[in-house]
């Protein structure tokens, strides 16, 4: 059995996906008889680079990358991030610290053709808890005023906010046939719509109960959002300039460029209700997945 050191470990609460695949790999990896460990110590026989940034007790990458060639042991490195939503110096340290690392793991081909990576990747897109398969439904009739839903644990601008403030705004005045709700961190004038964060087993129960699912976040290299819509079997609109959205999708579902473009796209959703159910349900991707992947290069040293 391996001692692994992971420079992030899973914290509780709803967070974003990638403490959700975090949380599953230690607990599998656990499962397996191997130790998951917060500290560098002599006993550690693999390093997994969560995040190359500095921990809260301030290990950096450099640090990491001294004791593994100190120790001759395998440098794993997991990009879920590449800096996209603001974060220019988090792209550099990414493209400085993979070329670096033995293997690299990124959630998606796009990250990875974004940061450039050249050497000893692997790509292992994200997937759903199974949870978010139970309350999935083959058909589903539409109300009166159907009800079209997003959640994001961020609320940086370019998950969409102003697309989503704009839609929200046309709702409420009756320019649009249908209501618009959020679920997570928001902005001031979507307080009115939104539901706090929530965690897994309670977003799997709520998000069936809804009729669309709208993505108008950009740039994202592993976006949790959209597969959990579609296990729960939610047609989905996606902004094509999503990063690995398309990608997840896979041709599912519509998607659009501009805010015009947005509202024809959930009016199509919607004309085409039964279908693009049917091409969500056909999603079926799971966490489970996603780790065995994981433990597969993890394992392999």
């Amino acid at each position: 059995m391996s001692v692994f050191y992971f420079n992030r470990l899973p914290v509780v609460g709803p967070w974003g996906g990638g403490n959700k695949t975090l949380t599953s790999l230690v607990n599998r990896l656990r499962q397996m008889g191997h130790s998951v460990v917060g500290e560098m110590t002599e006993e550690v026989d693999v390093v997994f680079c969560v995040d190359p940034r500095p921990t809260s007790s301030g290990n950096t990458y450099q640090n990491i990358f001294d004791f593994t060639s100190r120790k001759k042991i395998p440098l794993i490195q997991r990009v879920g991030d590449v800096g996209t939503h603001g974060k220019p110096d988090l792209t550099q340290l990414v493209r400085m610290t993979t070329s670096l690392s033995c293997k690299v793991i990124f959630t998606s081909e796009w990250a990875r053709d974004y940061i450039g990576c050249k050497r000893g990747s692997t790509v292992i897109p994200n997937g759903a808890m199974p949870i978010f398969y139970e309350g999935r439904k083959d058909q589903r009739s539409l109300p009166a005023r159907p009800r079209v839903v997003t959640h994001h644990w961020s609320n940086n601008p370019l998950k969409g906010i102003k697309n989503y403030e704009r839609l929200y705004r046309e709702t409420m005045s009756g320019a649009l046939p249908f209501d618009f709700f959020y679920i997570g961190r928001s902005s001031d004038s979507l307080s009115e719509c939104t539901f706090a964060p929530v965690d897994a087993d309670v977003l799997s129960r709520v998000l069936p109960n809804f009729d669309v699912y709208l993505s108008a976040s950009l740039f994202e290299a592993g976006a949790n959002h959209i597969v959990e819509a579609m296990a729960c079997g939610l047609p989905v609109v996606y902004s094509r300039e999503g990063g690995s959205i398309p990608e997840y999708c896979g041709g599912r579902g519509v998607s659009f460029e501009t805010y015009d473009e947005m509202v024809r796209a959930i009016f199509c959703a919607l004309d085409q209700h039964d279908e693009m159910t049917k091409q969500s349900l056909t999603y079926t991707r799971t966490m489970d997945d996603v780790i065995d992947e994981y433990v597969s290069v993890l394992c392999e040293g």
